[in-house]
């Protein structure tokens, strides 16, 4: 099984030069895409994703299985584990049919609220360099 990629962005188009921002607007949902998983004997049977405060973590938002697809998007409504301002990152693990799984994880991402002055005055500064 091939290892593939994850982004958090709007959409799949976002980050097309994988200059990854770093900075997603913190409402009620957070989106990720994620490309490059592939088996070639079994196929993959299911994705899961879940958000953590450390990479392939998912302290946040447990693996929940979202089936064949290449993108989520995630609720942060009954979340209280994470504030704005806040850096986490989306895993999304793939299962082959055989029942063996590959994970991956997107960069850092911070949560940011749309009144957020140091984001106002810093623009996507403020987003980059999160490591």
């Amino acid at each position: 099984m091939f290892q593939g990629s994850v982004i958090v962005s709007e959409d799949r188009t976002h980050d097309v030069f994988g200059i990854h921002s770093g900075c997603h607007l913190y409402n009620k949902t957070i989106r990720a895409h994620w490309f490059r998983f592939n088996d070639e004997e079994s196929g993959i049977s299911t994705f899961r994703v879940g958000i953590g405060k450390q990479p392939f973590a998912d302290d946040v938002r447990p693996l929940t299985e979202v089936g064949i697809t290449t993108n989520a998007t995630l609720n942060l409504i009954d979340v209280s584990s994470i504030d704005p301002g806040d850096v986490v990152y989306v895993t999304v693990q793939a299962e082959n049919g055989a029942g063996l799984f590959e994970r991956a994880s997107s960069p850092p991402t911070r949560l940011i609220p749309a009144y957020n002055e140091v984001y106002m005055k810093e623009g996507d500064f403020y987003c980059l360099n999160l490591f």
